[in-house]
């Protein structure tokens, strides 16, 4: 039995968080106390930050914990590879209608506007990333945030473009 720290109360150790830190091996405050007080925000930001600073060993853990979960599991693998790609065929068409609606402007320069697979979309500011390579995997705001550094081109105005930029 302990005393919570914050509550006041005697409960049992099951009750607690183990910390190697404290000399007793529980934290101070019981687990309800711990739940009622945690800053759910600072959490994110901590975990955010660990995450961005050990990319190699959360990405390690993350590749070791789903090769054991397919190994003991092959049909929840199937059935999440399944998810995974309906969801990228999901987001990708809806991607597709953000961009071509942002095409349907036609070309800068010319005018072209027949076919929204002619025009291109030129980045004229800095360039997170480019458009056509993540139609599947960038969420709806990654794509317009993207697209407002964008001028739209025809395929012969933006070669002509590029060719100038040498």
């Amino acid at each position: 039995m302990k005393i919570c720290t914050k509550c006041q109360k005697k409960k049992p150790l099951s009750e607690y968080y183990k910390c190697s830190a404290v000399k007793s091996g529980y934290k101070s405050y019981c687990k309800e106390c711990n739940y009622k007080y945690k800053d759910p925000e600072k959490s994110r930001q901590q975990s955010a930050k660990y995450r961005a600073n050990n990319k190699d060993k959360v990405n390690k853990k993350l590749s070791e914990y789903y090769y054991k979960k397919k190994e003991a599991d092959p049909e929840w693998y199937e059935a999440k590879k399944a998810r995974e790609n309906e969801l990228n065929r999901e987001r990708s068409s809806k991607n597709k209608k953000i961009i071509n609606e942002f095409k349907s402007q036609g070309c800068t320069r010319c005018g072209y506007n027949e076919h929204p697979a002619a025009l291109d979309c030129h980045h004229v500011g800095d360039k997170k990333f480019s458009i056509g390579n993540k139609v599947s995997r960038a969420t709806e705001q990654e794509i317009t945030e993207e697209l407002q550094k964008c001028i739209v081109l025809c395929s012969n105005c933006h070669r002509i473009e590029h060719h100038t930029d040498k």
